[in-house]
């Protein structure tokens, strides 16, 4: 119990603050709004969170199912709180630049970035 809880709060709270986890980080991707690219707020970052348990189901086969969709490139986290993971400014967790790759979709004059399925 106490290791979903820290899974929680690490997901939700650096993904609400930051829009980022150190492993999104690492590979410079961030989590923004779907309708704008602005930043996501903690309920955003929560609901993302918790349905990572679906999205996460047979070695995470539903969300990679998902986001191989033709139409909205997005886990289901992604979809229920109208999020978008792009590419993430270089040297900089704050904001972000979108990504020019796989251009099916634009949000906010972006095109989304979901080569690979990302948590």
């Amino acid at each position: 119990m106490i290791i979903l809880v820290i899974c929680f709060l690490y997901f939700t709270l650096l993904e609400g603050h930051y829009g980022q986890t150190v492993g999104k980080m690492a590979v410079k991707i961030k989590v923004v709004k779907e309708a704008d690219g602005s930043s996501i707020d903690y309920g955003e970052a929560a609901v993302r969170t918790i349905l990572r348990v679906i999205d996460g189901l047979f070695i995470n086969l539903v969300g990679a199912i998902l986001i191989r969709s033709p139409d909205e490139k997005q886990r289901l986290g992604d979809r229920v709180a109208h999020t978008v993971v792009v590419k993430a400014r270089k040297g900089s967790v704050l904001f972000f630049q979108c990504a020019p790759v796989l251009g099916r979709k634009q949000v906010a004059g972006c095109h989304l970035f979901s080569a690979v399925p990302v948590a």
